[in-house]
């Protein structure tokens, strides 16, 4: 993925428009994948505050944590990439208004 979006200055309305497609649709699939990170997320959790053997409800809920964890990071990581692309998406939409 780019950070650096000075080299859309130089292209052509088509090539913007083009982009501007695989953009949208990377951030379609990102959107899906990240629902369903979430709900296994949601899932990991609940299995690991019923099983825990946490004595408090602060003990479970720490452990469902821990037990989520690698989806709360996926989670997060699938977040940044979601924002990465609409910034993107919002600067090729400005060029693509001139």
């Amino acid at each position: 993925m780019r950070s650096d979006f000075g080299a859309y200055l130089d292209w052509d309305r088509d090539k913007r428009q083009a982009r501007y497609a695989e953009v949208m649709a990377q951030l379609a699939s990102l959107h899906e994948e990240n629902a369903m990170v979430r709900s296994q997320e949601k899932e990991a959790r609940v299995k690991g505050f019923v099983t825990s053997e946490g004595n408090t409800i602060k003990e479970r809920e720490r452990e469902a944590d821990y037990d989520s964890l690698p989806l709360t990071l996926e989670v997060f990581r699938l977040q940044g990439e979601m924002a990465a692309l609409t910034a993107e998406r919002e600067f090729i939409e400005y060029l693509l208004e001139d």
